[in-house]
């Protein structure tokens, strides 16, 4: 039903945290993305080694992790709105973004997730 649907329609599938091309081909191969009508495959890996076995155009982005202050700002303003955490949530709010480790995506959603809820409990 996958392959049908790819032949069919262009599409974009994306697949995060790819450790084995298996994990992809386990899912569609990959002849079946790419023989499709435009059809784009996103992955995500630390191993480029998995992404150049594909055989077909590939666009390698580096994306650097932020230094700490940046990534304070950053969840700052997609968990308060504001330019500074409420002082409750302070020392919760750095072991948030140290455990961040700089990874943009992991900082907008923790912060989105807490935006509605200031209490401690729910942050720890």
């Amino acid at each position: 039903m996958l392959k049908l649907f790819l032949k069919e329609n262009k599409t974009i599938l994306v697949f995060d945290n790819v450790n084995d091309q298996s994990q992809i081909e386990d899912v569609v191969l990959m002849d079946d993305i790419f023989a499709s009508n435009g059809s784009t495959l996103i992955a995500t890996t630390r191993d480029l080694k998995i992404i150049k076995h594909c055989g077909k155009e590939v666009c390698i982005v580096n994306i650097e992790e932020l230094d700490e202050e940046s990534s304070m700002k950053l969840f700052i303003t997609h968990s308060c709105g504001q330019e500074n955490l409420p002082n409750e949530v302070v020392e919760v709010g750095k072991n948030i973004v140290r455990a961040c480790n700089g990874l943009l995506l992991s900082l907008k959603v923790m912060g989105a997730f807490l935006r509605e809820n200031k209490r401690l409990k729910c942050w720890e």
